[in-house]
């Protein structure tokens, strides 16, 4: 990238080796791991970004909206340098043990400079979720769940057909404009272009590829997904929780900030009320500078349940959650009988969510998360499953039907 006036320097700390480069400053989390893959042999699920703020604190890096904000910050201060750490996963690993929502230090990894095991604290809440620094978490967590739990994973497991295999290679074929309407059921109206991603394998180094955005969930996969889980629902109902699904195009409207007049009023075809009467949870995805995120209400528990697979931590995005909160407590809850708005709680980070080892495949997670949400309370999956789940995903949006086999004749 030659240097712009309106760039600004990126300079990049990872132990005793600092890089330096020019980006734009509105590039993402993306551009900045390409550039970093460009330079060091690292593959993404291997670190953590995190840059000092003010107060000396340090702030993890996981969205572009993250990335975006530090930016901007060091422009304000009159700086057109940015300083970010590159934080290994595999020492935090060995720096701290993380069970069950506690944090209890081990201090059994010496040789860690003081500024790096600072950072490595801040990466506990990834650490938590992901179960990585604690190899037998997952194994564990597997053993514990129920019946219906064990199947979903089972589910993960089961192997393609020849059919299949050939129809997987068939999608990542198809270019990444391809426009077509594909898939069994027409009138789901999915484009090539929209599904290629899913067939596309697990994205584990940036500079593997020419485009990561190729990679990308759409908002119409996330829709038609919705759609075909609705269709199981009706068809299938003793096996699943009833549910209700917003549009991503509704957070869309939403967050164009405009909420008054015309764009409130096309926000509100997409919250068909009508529909939701009697469900016991109903699903929001949302996607904000193309990171997907999931709002839940659930309407036993009286909790609206923000699930984030980035590693961003509990009180980060602020200003997103508040502005989703209350629209959805406008549009959804005060439409629904008996609504008290003081017995409902805010949870900002829901503790068992997945998190995902690239800054692509969150749309993939706010589908399982979905899918899972609808049999239980169980997220059986964690980042190694992708490698199936992604392909899964691929096919049962060409079929027009989510096939679970597995959870046949259980009761939810």
């Amino acid at each position: 990238m030659s240097p712009g006036a309106n760039n600004v320097t990126i300079k990049v700390k990872y132990k005793d080796i600092t890089l330096k480069f020019q980006l734009s400053p509105s590039s993402g989390v993306v551009e900045l791991r390409q550039q970093v893959a460009k330079r060091l042999n690292l593959e993404d699920e291997t670190y953590s970004m995190m840059y000092k703020d003010e107060d000396d604190d340090h702030i993890l890096i996981a969205i572009d909206e993250d990335l975006q904000y530090y930016i901007r910050e060091c422009q304000l201060q009159g700086s057109t340098t940015v300083v970010i750490h590159l934080v290994p996963r595999s020492e935090a690993g060995r720096r701290d043990r993380y069970t069950d929502g506690e944090h209890e230090a081990d201090n059994t990894s010496g040789g860690l400079n003081s500024e790096n095991e600072g950072l490595l604290a801040n990466m506990a809440r990834g650490l938590l979720f992901s179960g990585k620094g604690r190899p037998n978490a997952d194994s564990n967590r597997w053993n514990a769940l129920s019946d219906k739990g064990k199947m979903i994973r089972k589910y993960f497991s089961y192997p393609h057909t020849e059919d299949e295999k050939s129809r997987i290679m068939s999608g990542r074929s198809w270019p990444s404009n391809f426009a077509e309407r594909v898939g069994l059921d027409r009138s789901l109206n999915l484009k090539a272009s929209d599904l290629r991603a899913l067939a596309l394998p697990v994205l584990h180094n940036y500079s593997e590829v020419d485009n990561p955005k190729d990679y990308y969930v759409s908002d119409t996969c996330v829709d038609v997904y919705m759609e075909l889980l609705k269709r199981r629902q009706t068809e299938n109902s003793g096996c699943y929780i009833p549910c209700g699904f917003i549009s991503p195009f509704y957070s869309s409207l939403v967050y164009s900030h405009d909420i008054n007049g015309e764009i409130y009023n096309r926000s509100q075809k997409f919250v068909k009320r009508d529909e939701l009467l009697g469900k016991k949870k109903v699903f929001i995805p949302i996607c904000v500078n193309q990171h997907w995120f999931l709002l839940v209400a659930d309407f036993i528990q009286k909790k609206l349940l923000w699930f984030d697979s980035s590693d961003a931590p509990a009180d980060s995005n602020h200003q997103l959650k508040s502005l989703f909160a209350w629209s959805v407590k406008r549009d959804v809850l005060s439409s629904m009988t008996e609504y008290n708005d003081s017995e409902w709680e805010f949870v900002s980070r829901v503790q068992n969510c997945p998190i995902q080892a690239n800054s692509v495949d969150c749309g993939v997670y706010v589908m399982m998360i979905m899918d899972c949400l609808t049999c239980g309370e169980e997220l059986p999956f964690n980042d190694a499953d992708m490698e199936n789940i992604r392909p899964k995903l691929f096919l049962d949006l060409f079929a027009g039907k989510i096939r679970h086999p597995c959870l046949e004749g259980l009761e939810s």
